[in-house]
Parts: C-alpha cells; structure tokens; sequence
C-alpha cells in the first residue's frame, strides 16, 4: 500500500520497456500519468475506507483503465485487473495486479467516435467480440468476432437483444452491462465480468451520443477472459496449498517433539522395568503407539515437502503398505478395506513420495465417496503383461512387463457425463468445501511422468476403479546387510541442545546410560558460551535445528568458527529450511529426524565419532 513493486513478471519490459530489476527500483507514479495516477490512489483510498473481510486473501476485482509512460517517454494503455489482498481487520495490505495492453482497443474506440469514413474497416478488425446496441438492447450492428463466437450470421443477430444472445434470457439480468449503464444514467463506460458461451468474458459498453446529448447507441467490446481468470484461480489455490503445507510442516514438528518425549522415556523405563512386570508390556504398547504416530507424522511431513522428483526402484507394496496404515488412521472404521498384495514385493522405478501421494489421493477420494453409507476399499497389485496387439488400448504404452496397482471402491460411482473430465485440473464433484479439484489431475501427471498410464470404470450404484500400470523393473533391490542389533556405548563428551525440556532430561539420561559424559543446555547462546569456555572438552554437538534467539544450523556455524573439527549432529522433528543435503554441505556431519530409537542415535554417534571425514543421515 505504498505504492512500491514487490514482484513484476518478465513481460513488463515488453509493455514498459523496463527489466524486472529497473522496475523494483520505481515508483507506481512513475509509470503512470498524473491523471491515472490520481484514478489510481483514489481507488486505493476507497479500498481503505471499505470494509473487507479478514482472511480473505483476494478481495474483490477492480478493472482499471491507465495510461501509463514507458521507458522511452511513449504512452501505452493498459487494463489493469486488481485484486486487493487483505490482512487482519480486514484492511488492505497489498495489491496485486494483472495488466494486459490495450492500446489498440483503445485506438479502436476512438477511431470508431472521430472517423466516420473507416468506421466500418475498423469495426470489422476488432478482435474482440463487437456490437452495436440502441438504448433498448437491440444489436444494430455486429463484427466478425462474434459472428465467429456466436455461430450466427449478421442477419440473424440484428433485431435481437442483447441478453437473449450472451444470456439466453428473455429478460436483462443483474450481471448485464447494458442494464447497469441505463441505469446508471451518466454516459460513461460500464465494465462488468459475466459468464456467457462456456467461459468468461469482460464486456466494456461505451454509450454514444447524438448531438443533442441523448444516448444513440452502445458499443459493446467483450474480452474473453477465461484463461486470465484461471490464473487467478490456480494463484489463489498454489497460495492455499502452499499455506496447508506451511501449517503441515509446523504440526509435523511440534507432534514429533511430544512423540520423542514419550517413545524415549518409554524405552528408559522400559530399561528400568523386568520383562515380568505387567507395567513392562504396558510401556510396550505405550512405545509401539508413539512409532505408529511417528508414521503419521511422516506421512503429514512428506506431503509439506516440496521435492524434486526422485526415481528410483523401489518396493510398490512396501510403499503401499504404508500409505494403508495412514489411511487406516483418517477415514471412518464403517468403510473396509481390502488388500489383495502379492507375498514378494514388486519393483518399479518410481518417486515414493509421489506413488504415497497418488494412493492418498485416490483411497481418499474413494472414502469420501462412501463416508455416508460406508463400503468396501479394495487396493489390489499383480503383474501384467501387454503384448503388442495391447499396447494401442493402454496410452501408448509400449510392450513389456508392468505392475497393475487398483483402487476399488463401493460408492455410488461417478456420472458418465463427467467422467470425461475428472482428470481436469479444478473439475471436481464434491460440494463446496470438500475438495479443490487438482487431485486427479496431479494423479494424472504423477502416473504420466512414471511412464505409466491410468484408467477409470464406474457406473452409477456400482463404484468405480481405478487402475494404474507402471513399468516393471527386473532388478531387486539390494538386501542391507544384517548386523546384530546390538547398542554401541562410548566414554566421549556430549554437548546436547534442545529447547523442550522433557527432551534435553530424557536425551541426558539416554546418553548417559551409553556411557557418555552429557552436558545439557535448553538455551543456544548458553551453549555457545559453554563450548567457548572449553571447546577441546567436547566430541560431539548434538542441537535442535528450531529453537527461539538462534537456529541449530546458526549455532552450527558459530561453533565451527571456534572449533571448525568439532563433529555436529542436527536433530530436528522438522524444518523447512535445512534438509540432509543442505546439512552435509554446511559441514554438519548427520542429520537426524525426531522422534528415534535409542538404538539408532547410539549408532550414528557412534559412526560419526569413528569416521569424522564422513557425514550421515537419520
């Protein structure tokens, strides 16, 4: 709101003349002319006076139009769609604004009022769908472009009105332009969005007057507008889910927090009790329920990442397996469901966060449909084999050998007049509030981009099926060596940091029963101050990577400068700043996921502090 550009896209050098970078660096009143730029803050005063509602991240459209001063001195006319967004209070923090050149729009309109003599070349040349109204909706004249839009010949539209063409009423309606000029009653230009011939359209109508100053006629210009309006719909989507994503991460880390306070306690008094104690079996079940939470939340942390693609082979029913046990966990116990998994696992070079992603969707898609009558979720896997003669009914998939992975469920099946285009981004069923329509699409393209290939079948009270093929690999996976599952213990000093203190005293005591000498600190810049007092006491760092006045990653770097060999370990239960890649090129010698097992962070300190060159992962 203070009129500073906080992102341009690429084409305002095409339209102004100016980089992305010159543009950042100039004032909104610079590109506009004085009268633009006093329409221009007018409205924005108006937004400010307004009322809107907070939360709402776009707020209603205001069409602009300014002319604006390229780089060179010349003018250029512009569309300007604005959308304000709003913060708390509903006041306007921002706008963001779509501009569209229409400089030769507006050379048209003029030449259409001065030039008399060309008046019926320029008409004709306009792009946008063009007509020519009398004050009683009447089409007197109509161009090329909404011949072509209409279907009809000139003979056909003229006499007819307006409304009965883009509206097919027999009466104006509210969204009508024209009805909003007249009634207005000051000739002016009225622009208003309406919906008409399967998309969207801006339609501009600009009165005309005799020379006594009485309304004559209407030129009425619409602007298909369908796919800028799509923009805005998949901005405002990519912005919500990047906020869900935002909001998964910050949950994920928190509830892996509270998970490794009670799995690691629970395995301490595990240590603590004998096995005949009925308490013992008790804390058994108490640490088997935080590793299946800890599932949950991995699943929750793998749908915030935002990952390249990552092909490789893996095992499908593994994969599989683990997504069931998620969703066993979120959708109603009225709804069944079925495994039909071969014994041995099957191969294919594929992303495993992006094959979870695929069976989330659609088993999740599928308990929705049945989360009022309940049903039978059916998730079958075989082998299959297309000779040539098959290839043409399966998406040009060539030959070969393929995994076939199905989604059956028993809902109410999917309407043949839609289910052409339930791969659509945006198409979707549901009502309001139940879904957004990009799910089957990202299907769509996860199964394409895994050359693969994806059907449906469903008939109405009959349920649907889903049915995926990808490429089989012949190899198997390499089989890790097995080591006795022993827990290494150590004599070496051990900084831990970690601002939640059931986790600094649970981890002290953990570490200690391996026979380390810990030193604990719930602040970072206390633990700074220890390791500056005798940096050549410690072996290992352990920190939190999320933690108030300094990040594990900053107190990592401070206690290189003072030490650059000391080996460090970040220990995190989620961050969307570091990763493991991240973390090995900073010098951290392993990168560890909350919550885990006793046994597992006693063999990482254990393979950090005999190998110092190397760095790991947990």
């Amino acid at each position: 709101m203070e009129q500073r550009f906080t992102y341009v896209s690429p084409s305002i050098q095409k339209l102004l003349g100016y980089t992305q970078e010159e543009a950042l660096q100039i004032s909104l009143e610079r590109v506009l002319t004085p009268e633009s730029y006093n329409k221009t803050v007018s409205v924005m005063i108006e937004e400010i006076d307004s009322e809107g509602e907070s939360g709402v991240l776009f707020d209603r459209s205001r069409i602009l139009e300014l002319e604006q001063i390229r780089k060179d001195g010349s003018l250029v006319w512009v569309e300007l769609t604005t959308s304000f967004v709003r913060g708390k209070g509903g006041l306007p923090s921002g706008i963001i604004g779509i501009s569209r050149d229409i400089t030769e729009r507006k050379q048209y309109q003029d030449q259409l009022i001065d030039s008399k003599k060309e008046w019926e070349n320029i008409f004709q040349s306009i792009g946008q769908p063009t007509i020519i109204l009398d004050p009683e909706h009447g089409i007197a004249k109509a161009n090329k472009a909404i011949l072509n839009l209409t279907g009809c010949t000139e003979g056909q539209l003229i006499g007819k009105k307006c409304f009965e063409i883009f509206h097919t009423t027999a009466k104006p309606p509210e969204s009508c332009p024209v009805k909003a000029l007249l009634r207005k009653g000051v000739l002016e230009t009225v622009e208003m969005e309406m919906e008409a011939f399967d998309g969207t359209f801006l339609v501009s109508c600009t009165p005309i007057n005799d020379k006594d100053g009485n309304l004559e006629k209407i030129i009425h210009i619409a602007t298909d507008i369908t796919k800028t309006k799509k923009l805005e719909a998949e901005l405002r989507q990519a912005r919500k889910m990047e906020s869900i994503s935002t909001l998964a991460g910050g949950v994920a880390h928190d509830f892996n927090n509270i998970l490794y306070t009670i799995t690691g306690n629970a395995e301490l008094a595990l240590e603590d009790i004998p096995e005949w104690n009925p308490v013992h079996d008790t804390l058994e079940e108490i640490k088997a329920a935080g590793l299946r939470a800890a599932g949950i939340v991995k699943q929750l942390f793998n749908f915030s990442r935002k990952v390249d693609q990552d092909l490789r082979p893996i095992g499908a029913i593994t994969v599989i397996n683990e997504a069931l046990k998620f969703l066993r966990s979120t959708i109603p116990s009225t709804i069944e469901i079925r495994k039909h998994l071969p014994e041995s696992d099957v191969i294919i070079f594929a992303d495993p966060i992006q094959i979870n992603q695929i069976l989330m969707n659609l088993c999740t898609n599928a308990a929705q449909a049945m989360e009022n009558t309940g049903g039978i979720l059916e998730i079958t896997v075989e082998n299959e084999l297309l000779p040539k003669d098959a290839v043409v009914g399966h998406l040009d998939l060539k030959a070969g050998e393929y995994v076939k992975i199905t989604v059956k469920d028993t809902g109410p099946g999917i309407d043949p007049e839609v289910i052409e285009q339930i791969f659509d981004p945006y198409f979707t069923t549901k009502e309001f509030g139940k879904g957004s329509g990009m799910g089957l699409s990202i299907v769509l393209g996860i199964v394409k981009n895994h050359s693969g290939a994806i059907t449906v079948d469903s008939q109405p009270g009959k349920g649907t099926t889903f049915t995926m093929l990808f490429p089989a690999v012949a190899e198997q996976t390499v089989e890790a060596v097995k080591t006795p599952d022993e827990v290494p213990c150590g004599h070496e000093t051990i900084l831990f940091v970690d601002d939640e203190e059931p986790i600094v005293k649970m981890i002290g005591q953990m570490l200690g029963r391996l026979g380390y000498r810990v030193e604990t600190r719930q602040n970072p810049a206390e633990a700074l101050k220890l390791f500056q007092s005798k940096p050549h006491e410690f072996n290992l760092v352990i920190t939190d990577m999320t933690m108030p006045q300094m990040t594990g990653v900053t107190l990592s770097e401070k206690l290189k400068d003072i030490r650059s060999d000391i080996p460090i370990i970040i220990c995190t239960g989620h961050s969307a700043f570091v990763d493991e890649k991240t973390a090995k090129k900073m010098g951290v010698s392993a990168y560890v996921m909350k919550p885990i097992m006793k046994k597992d962070i006693a063999k990482i300190i254990r393979q950090v502090l005999d190998n110092p060159e190397s760095s790991g992962k947990g």
